[in-house]
């Protein structure tokens, strides 16, 4: 089997912002919408040091659990199955898996949806 490098990845000196327009980001006009397929449920194991994610498609009822070390092994596995049909979804998703992942390495408790802990629970 091949193994690809990773491409590398060059910054320029100078970057052109001749033209460039400043957005300022906003939730103002944003209207949630479940995504078609379900839910994810999220919540770290400490024991086991493992992150686990309930997929459901009814109210809390659990089709599949993923269990993954990480944000990006649970990513890609969730991608793989075609969980996820919504960007927003996927964005939010990934910020809440980070944040489980950050939550399982510095000994904070996790709560999804909640603002990050400034201290260990």
């Amino acid at each position: 089997m091949q193994v690809m490098k990773k491409p590398r990845i060059i910054i320029p000196k100078k970057v052109n912002t001749k033209g460039m327009k400043t957005v300022i980001a906003s939730l103002e006009s944003y209207d949630w919408v479940q995504d078609k397929p379900g839910y994810f449920l999220i919540r770290i194991n400490k024991t086991n040091k493992t992150i686990e994610v309930g997929f459901c498609e009814q109210l809390n009822k659990v089709k599949y659990r993923i269990i993954g070390k990480n944000a990006k092994e649970i990513g890609i596995q969730v991608f793989k199955m075609k969980l996820i049909k919504r960007i927003d979804h996927a964005i939010y998703l990934g910020r809440q898996l980070m944040k489980a992942e950050m939550c399982l390495k510095l000994g904070f408790s996790y709560v999804q949806d909640a603002v990050f802990p400034e201290k260990k629970i």
